[in-house]
């Protein structure tokens, strides 16, 4: 009776760690899920230099709301600077990360 329930431990124990495996703290975007914010970066494709165009506050349930701010900002920045080739990235701020993941 004993090798019964140790077997199926053994078993609940397996399927648990496969789960639990399966979570890596991001979604499909690779937003994870503990973003409190985006880091706006602007990069001039003519001299090479990076522009820090500010943080966007938000988090994983309004991403679709901050990847927008993140391109508005950009935009802004990129006008401001009269930047004519130029790209960006947002940042994904976390609490252990001030870019967890680059999104855009």
């Amino acid at each position: 009776m004993f090798k019964k329930y140790k077997s199926t431990s053994f078993i609940l124990i397996f399927l648990f760690s496969l789960i639990l495996s399966g979570c890596d703290g991001h979604d499909s975007d690779y937003i994870p899920y503990t973003m409190k914010g985006m880091d706006v970066w602007v990069y001039n494709n003519n001299t090479d230099k990076e522009i820090y165009a500010g943080r966007v506050d938000g988090s994983y349930f309004s991403k679709d709301e901050s990847l927008s701010n993140c391109s508005s900002y950009a935009y802004s920045i990129a006008a401001q600077n009269n930047l004519k080739d130029w790209s960006y990235i947002c940042c994904t701020v976390t609490n252990s990360s001030d870019c967890a993941t680059k999104v855009r």
